[in-house]
């Protein structure tokens, strides 16, 4: 019997609870100050998603990084979170290329990447050289651009190569998805109780006057097709005032163009849908500024082998084959003597 009454009791206590953190939650979403119902509990998928990748810094500019430490213990000569990819030639004479992109393009994800194929090319051919690799796995071209004007501009490079357009699918701008949960968890738990939070909240700002200042400013909303195109616009205009050369590449992907080799079940193929909604405007964009745009989009056309992994990353032939046309549109340009 007593056992009975003390589940009785707890249920209507805790319905009471309920009911009454609902009542507080619809009150302070009148003035846009709720919290999350019954626990304050902010869990970051995509910050632990980084961790797991191998990404140990958080960049207050671009988002997720990895440091020195962690990429120089890949191999790879670093400085300030920028792969060095070069001969034993003078900074001052060696060819410059700076290189931004996603995981397509990131060589700590990736050591057969078309960066390092490009960089096997030019050792071959006897140029004299240094790349820079500022890819970063998740980087879309909001982030290449900031990645340019904080740290490509100041190396003085003779080239910029963007390796761009899967990431722009849940594109959020110049402020990443990761980073913008570091803001949400640091003021929901600043202000709010683990346990009832909208009920002592409300209790906190009505009995004690307690007013919640901070707020995360709602970001402008751009169509992906408008926010690549202002970005590659952005690359090319600075590139132009400073005195080097920006090629813009649009990056081939699975089920994009006519390549049919690729193995029946594809991981990611989910993505295939949105990539379709914004890649015919990005095709069309490009066609209309050949001299700084390209579309690689039909690059295996003609490739009977498979060249991807899943929708958007390759195996290391399929990166030889991007890292030649790479070489290729550099010696068009005069970049390099034929």
């Amino acid at each position: 019997m007593k056992k009975r009454f003390f589940v009785y009791q707890f249920f209507a206590v805790l319905t009471l609870l309920i009911l009454i953190e609902a009542w507080s939650y619809f009150q302070l979403k009148k003035n846009g100050n709720n919290m999350p119902f019954f626990f304050n509990y902010h869990h970051s998928t995509e910050i632990e998603d980084a961790q797991e990748i191998g990404f140990n810094e958080i960049h207050p500019l671009g988002g997720w990084n990895m440091s020195d430490k962690s990429i120089e213990g890949h191999g790879y000569n670093s400085k300030n979170a920028l792969i060095k990819l070069t001969t034993n030639s003078s900074a001052d004479t060696a060819f410059r290329i700076f290189i931004t992109g996603g995981s397509t393009s990131d060589i700590i994800l990736d050591h057969n990447n078309w960066p390092i194929a490009l960089h096997n090319l030019l050792t071959l051919n006897k140029i004299p050289h240094t790349i820079y690799v500022a890819a970063v796995g998740g980087f879309n071209s909001s982030q290449e651009y900031l990645r340019l004007i904080e740290q490509g501009i100041e190396i003085k490079p003779h080239l910029h190569i963007s390796y761009a357009g899967a990431n722009e699918t849940g594109d959020f701008g110049f402020v990443t998805e990761y980073e913008r949960d570091f803001y949400v968890k640091s003021i929901s738990n600043g202000i709010g109780s683990f346990l009832l939070p909208n009920t002592l909240f409300y209790l906190k700002s009505t009995i004690f006057k307690y007013k919640n200042t901070v707020q995360i400013a709602e970001l402008p909303e751009y169509s992906t097709s408008n926010r690549f195109k202002k970005n590659f616009k952005l690359m090319e205009g600075t590139a132009q005032h400073f005195g080097y050369v920006f090629i813009g590449v649009l990056q081939p992907l699975n089920g994009i163009g006519n390549h049919r080799a690729s193995h029946s079940k594809v991981s990611n193929q989910e993505y295939l849908e949105d990539y379709k909604k914004y890649y015919p405007e990005m095709q069309h964009f490009i066609s209309k500024n050949p001299a700084f745009l390209q579309d690689f989009t039909g690059l295996f056309d003609s490739v009977n082998s498979k060249v991807y992994v899943d929708d958007c990353h390759l195996v290391p032939e399929g990166n030889k084959l991007v890292a030649s046309k790479m070489y290729q549109l550099i010696e068009e340009k005069f970049l390099i003597a034929k």
